[in-house]
């Protein structure tokens, strides 16, 4: 198990350009978190640096009127505990299990024991959050140009990874979509219609 947890960090680290980070996640303690639990909740402040290294998870927040809003859904590579390493604001947002997970993490504390370790991690950090930040631009650009039917498509694919068939749930693609399930379920049923994906009970499976 060991080596299959640096095997995957391999994938998720530039191990060349981040030697120190690699070898302090390998060594570090992993717990795991049963589908339906939380890795964190809205206002939690982390103390750790983290990694999902398998499992499935859900991004969501509650906004100011108390709507509950789905923003993603993750594999593995999920990074946690960065933003709080940089600010120590609590966290927008709730992460919770959609499957088994699996997670490796540092403490903030070991990493500012240790001045090379530190700046490593505040160059991976830096990168990280430019690398989020183009991935936001770019759906914020579906979202301003993209028809909503094109759209659609967009996220299922995103959700779907390298499957064919994806689970999810009308009210959920509304959310993420951040418009109403009736656009949503109409949307659909053009889509359907037109052959380019085929809809079941919460699962949508798409022809590529």
């Amino acid at each position: 198990m060991v080596n299959d947890t640096k095997s995957i960090l391999k994938t998720l680290i530039k191990v060349d350009t981040y030697p120190l980070l690699y070898q302090a996640l390998c060594n570090a303690p992993s717990y795991e978190i049963e589908e339906g639990g939380f890795l964190f909740r809205q206002g939690d402040i982390p103390t750790k640096l983290a990694v999902t290294i398998s499992g499935q998870l859900e991004v969501s927040y509650i906004d100011e009127d108390g709507n509950y809003v789905i923003i993603e859904r993750c594999d593995e590579g999920f990074w946690f505990g960065d933003a709080a390493f940089i600010d120590g604001k609590p966290l927008p947002y709730s992460t919770q299990a959609l499957s088994h997970l699996k997670i490796v993490s540092i403490n903030h504390s070991e990493i500012t024991k240790n001045i090379e370790l530190e700046n490593e991690v505040y160059r991976f950090v830096s990168h990280s959050v430019v690398a989020r930040l183009r991935i936001m631009y770019g759906k914020f650009d579906n979202m301003a140009t993209l028809p909503l039917n094109e759209r659609l498509i967009d996220r299922l694919k995103q959700l779907s990874s390298s499957k064919d068939i994806v689970s999810v749930s009308h009210d959920d693609l509304a959310s993420y979509l951040g418009i109403s399930r009736h656009k949503v379920s109409r949307a659909m049923k053009e889509l359907d219609n037109q052959g380019v994906i085929k809809q079941g009970y919460k699962k949508v499976e798409i022809f590529r």
